[in-house]
């Protein structure tokens, strides 16, 4: 009886921890999947300017201070059902609330009053979410109405950070892109 005691416990130790391992290996595959959508995000800035709701010009990289969202950009290289989507370009954001992170695409880059994002959670407990510039962006010049539009200098670089409840962490610094 104490032999069998002492093998239950020891089998109950190893399922334990064959379940712990699991568990953490599904976990950082979820992540690891979200950093992949994230990287492929920011390998591909393009630059085009879109006009908000209002008819405003937005960059084609903006990082919000004032919401939610941490970050909108255009993309380039998005492929819908075999097919390109708006000239191959979409409107991303990456938002970070209650803490979670999600990402919000747009259906049209220039938008109407009526279009809404479309918002997917990505990654659930999330401690934070950081996306940073060698250099802050320069204000919107009035020469911004003629078309002219600074939004990246080439010397740039983007820092994404992301950590999780679990400590699971990742950053990754992308070249800097002369977004126009």
């Amino acid at each position: 009886s104490v032999m069998s005691v002492m093998t239950f416990r020891a089998l109950e130790g190893t399922l334990r921890v064959q379940e712990h391992v699991e568990k953490h290996a599904e976990s950082l595959n979820e992540f690891l999947m979200v950093w992949t959508i994230i990287m492929r995000d920011f390998a591909n800035l393009a630059r085009r300017p879109v006009r908000d709701s209002l008819g405003q010009v937005e960059r084609a990289f903006e990082q919000n201070q004032d919401d939610s969202c941490s970050v909108s950009f255009t993309r380039s290289g998005v492929q819908a059902g075999g097919s390109f989507v708006s000239g191959g370009m979409q409107r991303i954001a990456y938002c970070f609330e209650d803490g979670g992170l999600y990402r919000a695409v747009w259906p049209v880059l220039d938008r109407s009053e009526e279009t809404e994002p479309q918002k997917s959670l990505l990654l659930d407990d999330v401690e934070e979410f950081v996306v940073e510039l060698d250099k802050p962006l320069p204000p919107l010049q009035g020469s911004a109405q003629r078309g002219e539009y600074e939004y990246l200098p080439d010397a740039n670089g983007i820092l994404v950070f992301i950590k999780t409840g679990d400590g699971t962490s990742f950053k990754r610094r992308f070249p800097g892109v002369a977004i126009r």
